[in-house]
């Protein structure tokens, strides 16, 4: 895999529609050399651009979908986040949820996720995310409640599209977003998945330099460890090692010392584990 991620900076001289103010280019109807302005992907040119622009769109002329790529053999995920430089964009009040419209083909395992995070001087103070292995053939509207872990007014929000698998996503997957906006919360956050009471989400922002959030969920009360590990299964750091009571939780990692690359964290408690992967960008 890689050892460097090509990030492109977008002037800041590009006036949005007042619609889109908010989220950037929330329709995904303007893009620049290939990438969404206001959005960062993990497209390298030429080499690898696993998000593109497609006419498919649920309204207006485009929308962005991202596919996984074959890499020698192995997946390579499509990242499309929040920012030019994946850091999100300014905000100045506590939004109830994310809503926009996918479309998700899929093999089994994988599923469509969606990480939204809310910030105040850089510290998370809330989060809302949404995910489903169903595969969706037209545009189905998503709902990502926020919940908020302190009562400050964020200054800075961030949004994550990408395919998750607990263990390794498919090539060919891939997810469709378009018209995107701030809406009040529903009664459910994610689509049904059973067994999913103990859930490790997407850590935010990701790619990240030098630290990252990692909000996850037990439902039961007991034993839990969040460790981070590298490519070669050798074990970097070790967040959480403790009894800890059912609940949300997010776990922060400082990835300082470490050089940059790919990096895999994983949740166990009792008999259950998932993991997932970060990427440190230098």
């Amino acid at each position: 895999m890689k050892n460097a991620l090509v990030v492109l900076a977008l002037s800041t001289c590009f006036a949005l529609p007042l619609a889109a103010q908010s989220i950037p280019n929330a329709g995904f109807e303007m893009w620049m050399d290939g990438n969404p302005i206001g959005w960062w992907t993990d497209n390298i040119p030429g080499l690898f651009e696993p998000v593109v622009q497609t006419s498919n769109a649920h309204e207006g002329s485009s929308a962005a979908i991202g596919t996984v790529l074959d890499f020698s053999g192995n997946p390579y995920i499509p990242i499309l986040a929040a920012g030019s430089d994946a850091t999100g964009f300014p905000i100045n009040f506590r939004p109830e949820a994310l809503h926009g419209w996918y479309m998700f083909e899929s093999d089994s395992g994988d599923d469509f996720s969606v990480t939204f995070a809310l910030m105040n001087n850089q510290m998370g103070i809330g989060a809302g995310t949404f995910y489903s292995p169903v595969v969706r053939s037209v545009y189905t509207e998503f709902v990502a409640n926020v919940f908020y872990y302190l009562p400050d007014i964020p200054d800075s929000a961030g949004i994550l599209f990408l395919i998750a698998s607990s263990s390794q996503a498919h090539i060919g997957s891939s997810f469709t977003v378009d018209d995107l906006s701030f809406g009040p919360a529903t009664g459910v956050d994610e689509e049904p998945l059973p067994g999913r009471d103990f859930i490790l989400e997407q850590n935010f922002p990701n790619p990240f330099n030098p630290s990252t959030l990692i909000p996850f969920q037990i439902e039961q009360d007991g034993f839990v460890s969040l460790r981070v590990y590298n490519l070669l299964g050798q074990e970097i750091a070790v967040l959480v090692n403790e009894r800890m009571d059912a609940g949300k939780y997010r776990a922060e990692f400082d990835a300082s010392d470490l050089p940059g690359g790919m990096y895999i964290y994983r949740l166990e408690g009792g008999a259950r584990s998932e993991s997932r992967k970060m990427i440190l960008l230098k």
